[in-house]
């Protein structure tokens, strides 16, 4: 707000929260309370059902008013869960990345329908958002700019692109930047895997064990699979990315290769679809299956390539997004 919007008030269901010039975020659940995060400056909160003193809350302070009980409970400010930007930075990472020719490319920037994200490849193979039973914010901060947010199997949110180019040639490459908070049973980053059906691979965590693991199917019902020794990180983000190149399939994270296996040709895919963050709904007309394998967290910069990349290639993306990032730390505010 500018110097002259000094003073206003924004109310919630549990809460009035008054701006003395500051930037900061309210997140509003239905039935669970508001909650207010100072990024900088100071701002007053008041009980709108309990009769309380005002609290004031300063830079890096946030606090939770319930809707029921109503008094303010003190909680850790989390400004990366706020987009404080709605315009995605121009950067080196995009240029990049479109320089390399995707089939797709999504960089998770909110959409004016609010459920679609748009590829950014040139393809125009938009995806589009199923919300499931979420009640949270769709986006939220990002890698670079802003992220897909998903809550995990309660929540059932997820998004698909119909139909995309598959891989013809035996090679096929994806990167992205994720961001994980906890780890459910076979997690999905990317899948184009079906239930009763042909698909071509499966890229999230294994299992109840939860590493990173870069499944591909073969022409028959076997395949090539590279996962990691190490159980996928929480709560911040990794660069991951794999590449099949016509004879190995090859695993990535942070830049550095965790494995390698030799794979045989892949498999020409029956389901057309992509599930981004879950494995997409099945069209086998006895086993239609239904969305599984959710994602809990975000997904950023999501690229998927019908070649190879190289080892080199991988590590420049991985390096050129940090100096990306450094130059993009300050956002502006709303």
């Amino acid at each position: 707000m500018p110097p002259a919007g000094h003073g206003f008030i924004v109310q919630t269901p549990s809460a009035d929260v008054i701006d003395h010039g500051t930037e900061f975020g309210v997140e509003v659940t239905a039935g669970q309370g508001s909650e207010v995060h100072v990024f900088k400056g100071e701002v007053e909160v008041k009980s709108r059902t309990e009769e309380s003193e005002t609290l004031r809350l300063f830079t890096d302070q946030a606090t939770r008013v319930d809707e029921i009980v109503g008094s303010p409970a003190g909680i850790t400010v989390a400004p990366d869960r706020f987009l404080r930007s709605f315009d995605e930075p121009s950067d080196d990472y995009a240029t990049r990345i479109r320089e390399l020719n995707p089939v797709l490319y999504f960089r998770m920037q909110p959409s004016s329908d609010g459920l679609t994200l748009t590829d950014q490849s040139g393809n125009g193979l938009h995806a589009q958002i199923e919300p499931g039973t979420t009640i949270r914010p769709l986006f939220g901060s990002g890698r670079l700019g802003s992220a897909f947010r998903m809550h995990g199997p309660r929540a059932r949110t997820f998004a698909v692109v119909p139909d995309y180019p598959k891989a013809t040639n035996n090679q096929l490459s994806a990167v992205a930047w994720v961001r994980a908070e906890s780890r459910p049973r076979w997690a999905s980053i990317i899948k184009n895997w079906g239930e009763g059906e042909i698909g071509q691979f499966h890229f999230g965590l294994v299992d109840h064990s939860g590493e990173l693991e870069i499944l591909v199917r073969g022409p028959k019902r076997g395949g090539a699979c590279v996962r990691d020794t190490e159980l996928f990180p929480l709560g911040t983000w990794q660069h991951v990315a794999f590449v099949a190149d016509g004879t190995h399939l090859h695993l990535y994270r942070n830049s550095r290769e965790i494995g390698n296996i030799p794979h045989k040709p892949l498999a020409t895919p029956t389901i057309k679809t992509l599930g981004i963050g879950a494995k997409p709904i099945g069209n086998h007309p006895k086993r239609p299956g239904a969305p599984a394998d959710f994602w809990h967290g975000r997904i950023d910069e999501l690229a998927i390539f019908n070649h190879a990349l190289d080892s080199d290639t991988i590590r420049q993306l991985y390096e050129t997004e940090k100096v990306s990032q450094s130059a993009t730390t300050d956002l502006p505010g709303l």
